[in-house]
């Protein structure tokens, strides 16, 4: 665990964002950037109406957002409040998602594509009560061995807390982050939930790949593992001959 803090303090140190708090160790690993992975396919609701009601399934991307409790809206309210533009210095004007307290919306990739490695989204105002649920895929078969359905397993959950130290609703430049997410195992359904108003997000992105490390940084990181791996040799035999 002592190397782990080590390596992750040695990459904020270099100015990698997000990596003070993100999950080497964890299935989904995670970090903050200004904006969403080059190539992504992102979805910013602009083309949805904000009359759409609270219980509603969207086209978005490459899939559906199912909302539970949940709106396409825009501005500010006592219920939900905009994001804030990341990279500006003013709120974002589009519109965006807000699940209210209880309610969900659920992204869910088509079922027999390549599921997505990648999903990024402004998330606004974080709360330590938002969370996110990832999940695998697993076909059903009938008798016939004829696909009659999925089922979905959960990868992991994230809360505003994980991602932001002070999640606890700033509705400035410092409430709101790019997260950016990526996994090993194909994402097919990504549940956002909130248990209080509001969970909001705007740029919803995914893709099949996942988002390179910047530049030149894992064999940084592999020269960080080596370095340790060196040392704890060291003082194995150092022990030993003790």
């Amino acid at each position: 665990m002592a190397a782990k803090k080590t390596l992750v303090a040695l990459l904020a140190g270099f100015g990698v964002a997000g990596f003070a708090g993100a999950a080497l160790a964890s299935p989904i690993d995670y970090f903050t950037s200004n904006g969403p992975a080059t190539g992504a396919t992102v979805d910013g609701f602009n083309g949805q109406d904000l009359s759409t009601g609270e219980q509603s399934v969207l086209n978005v991307g490459g899939g559906t957002l199912t909302l539970n409790d949940a709106q396409v809206v825009q501005g500010t309210t006592g219920n939900y409040a905009a994001p804030w533009a990341v990279g500006t210095n003013h709120a974002d004007t589009s519109k965006y998602i807000s699940v209210y307290g209880g309610g969900t919306a659920t992204f869910t990739l088509n079922p027999k594509g390549a599921g997505a490695e990648y999903i990024g989204l402004e998330w606004g105002s974080v709360d330590a009560y938002n969370s996110i649920t990832f999940e695998s895929e697993s076909a059903i078969y009938n008798s016939h061995d004829k696909v009659i359905g999925y089922n979905y397993t959960p990868i992991e959950t994230l809360t505003g807390s994980q991602i932001l130290a002070d999640a606890d609703g700033n509705q400035g430049v410092n409430g709101t982050v790019y997260a950016n997410f990526t996994s090993s195992s194909p994402i097919y359904r990504v549940i956002f939930s909130s248990t209080s108003n509001s969970f909001e997000f705007d740029k919803l992105a995914f893709d099949v790949n996942p988002v390179p490390l910047p530049g030149g940084l894992p064999l940084f990181v592999s020269a960080l593992l080596g370095i340790g791996a060196a040392g704890w040799w060291r003082s194995r035999r150092m022990d030993r001959a003790a």
